[in-house]
C-alpha cells in the first residue's frame, strides 16, 4: 500500500495538521481592533473550520482609521509543536504562499484540513509597506460523516439508455451543501459533457473545488484504483463515520431488463473508454478485504451505497458480508436519475449509519412519488450485513425443501 500513499502529496497540502496540536498560543499583541499607532494593521479572529472541506483562513488589513486596504500581500504561517518553528501555509487551490487583499481588505488562503485540531497556532504576516504580524488560533473539527462518491460517468454516448453522464452532472449539483456535519469527495470519470477526469471536494460554502485533475483517462472500472483511493481518503481525512457510494450501472445474476431472463456477470462501475472494464462483485470484495486488513487498517466503512441497478440481491450481499456494517442498494433496476443527493443537507451531528440509510431511501422514494417511474416499480433498501449469513442459511434451507 506504500505506493498508494505517494498520491497524498497531490491531494493534501495541509498534512501538517496531523501533527500539530498545540495547547498554547502566542499572545503577541493579539487584538480584533486596528492599532492607531501603526499606518497599517491586521485584524484576525479565531476561526473554526471542518475537516475534509476546503476552508478559507482569512484576515483583514486596515489603516489607522480602520478602513480596508486592498492589494497588500499577506503570508500565513503555522507553528509546529514538535520543534516550535513556523512554516508557511500553501494555498490548496492556487499553490501560492502569498495572497493579496481584496477591495474589502480581506486576504484568505485555502487549506484542506485532514484531522481534528483544537486551537492550532497561526500567524499572518505583512512585509510591505511595513513589517507587521498578527497571531490567532484556528480549530479544525471532524465532521460526523465523510462520503467518498465514485462517479463512473464514462459511458457509451451512442446508447442513450446507457449514458449516465448528464444524470451524473445533475447529481453533482444535488450534492452541493454547506452542512458542517458532512464532507464529500467525488471522483469523476466523464466522457463528453465534462470530459476532465478529476477529484472534487466541497468547500465550506458548499461549492465544488477541483483538487486534482488526472492527466490520463481515469480508470474508474479498475478495482485497483478503487482500493487505492478509498484507503487514501478514509485513512487520511478524519470523521466519525464513513460512507462509500458507487455510482454507475450494475448487474446481478439475473438481468431484469427484458422478458427473457439470462445470467449476467455481477459487476458495477462500467468504464466505456477502458473497454467496458467493470468492478465485479468478487473484485469489490477483494477491495474491501484489502482495506480492512492493510497495516495499518483504514477506519471502518460504516455504509456502502450502490447507486446502480440490481445490486441489492442476496448473491451480492453474501459476497460482501462482514466487510461493511450496512449496504443500501436496489434489487430492481433504478431510474437513470438514481439517488436524490439532497439527503446530504439533512445529515445531523448525531446521525449513525441507520439514520443516514433511512434518509437516502426516503429521499429516493420522494423523488419519484406520483411519477411513472413509481408505477414501474421502485426498490431501495438498507441491509444489516450482520444478518446476511442467517438469511443465506434460510434461503439454502428453502432450496433443500423444494
Amino acid at each position: 500500500m506504500g505506493k498508494y500513499l505517494s498520491y497524498l502529496a497531490v491531494i493534501v497540502l495541509s498534512l501538517f495538521l496531523a501533527t500539530c496540536a498545540p495547547t498554547t498560543s502566542p499572545s503577541n499583541g493579539q487584538t480584533d481592533q486596528p492599532n492607531p499607532t501603526n499606518p497599517i494593521d491586521i485584524i484576525a479572529d479565531d476561526e473554526i473550520h471542518t475537516v475534509g472541506r476546503i476552508s478559507y483562513i482569512d484576515v483583514k488589513v486596515v489603516d489607522s482609521k480602520g478602513s480596508p486596504i486592498p492589494n497588500v500581500g499577506v503570508k500565513f504561517f503555522f507553528q509546529s509543536p514538535r520543534d516550535g518553528n513556523w512554516y508557511a501555509v500553501v494555498d490548496e487551490l492556487t499553490k501560492m504562499t502569498t495572497v493579496m487583499t481584496d477591495s474589502n481588505g480581506i486576504a484568505k488562503i485555502a487549506v484542506l484540513p485532514n484531522i481534528q485540531v483544537m486551537n492550532q497556532n497561526f500567524r499572518a504576516y505583512i512585509s510591505e509597506p511595513i513589517q507587521i504580524e498578527k497571531y490567532f488560533r484556528v480549530t479544525f473539527k471532524r465532521p460526523n460523516w465523510l462520503f467518498l462518491i465514485w462517479m463512473c460517468a464514462d459511458n457509451d454516448p451512442t446508447d442513450p439508455t446507457r449514458d449516465l453522464e448528464l444524470p451524473g452532472l445533475v447529481d453533482r449539483s444535488e450534492m452541493l451543501n454547506a452542512n458542517q456535519n458532512v464532507s464529500v469527495f467525488a471522483f469523476w470519470d466523464g466522457r463528453e459533457k465534462d470530459p476532465q477526469d478529476k477529484i472534487l471536494v466541497l468547500d465550506e460554502f458548499g461549492v465544488w473545488k477541483d483538487i486534482y485533475k488526472f492527466s490520463e483517462d481515469f480508470k474508474s472500472g479498475d478495482y485497483y484504483e478503487l482500493a487505492r483511493w478509498i484507503y487514501v481518503i478514509f485513512s487520511i481525512f478524519e470523521s466519525s463515520h464513513r460512507a462509500l457510494i458507487l455510482w454507475n450501472h450494475g448487474n446481478a445474476w439475473l438481468d431484469n431488463a427484458s422478458n427473457t431472463r439470462s445470467f449476467t456477470p455481477q459487476a458495477i462501475c462500467y468504464d466505456y473508454t477502458a473497454n467496458q472494464n467493470a468492478i465485479s462483485t468478487v473484485e469489490l470484495r477483494v477491495v474491501l478485504q484489502a482495506y480492512n486488513s492493510v497495516n495499518p487498517p483504514g477506519p471502518r466503512i460504516d455504509l456502502l451505497c450502490m447507486d446502480a441497478c440490481l445490486m441489492g440481491s442476496i448473491e451480492v450481499l453474501y459476497e460482501l458480508k462482514g466487510l461493511v456494517d450496512y449496504i443500501v442498494a436496489s434489487s430492481f433496476s433504478e431510474p437513470g436519475e438514481g439517488f436524490n443527493y439532497n439527503f446530504l443537507k439533512q445529515i445531523t451531528s448525531i446521525d449513525g449509519a441507520v439514520d443516514v440509510g433511512r434518509k437516502i431511501i426516503d429521499y429516493y422514494r420522494s423523488s419519484y412519488d406520483g411519477t411513472q417511474k413509481e408505477n414501474d416499480g421502485l426498490s431501495l433498501a438498507m441491509y444489516d450485513m450482520s444478518k446476511v449469513q442467517v438469511t443465506a442459511n434460510l434461503v439454502s434451507q428453502l432450496g433443500y425443501r423444494c
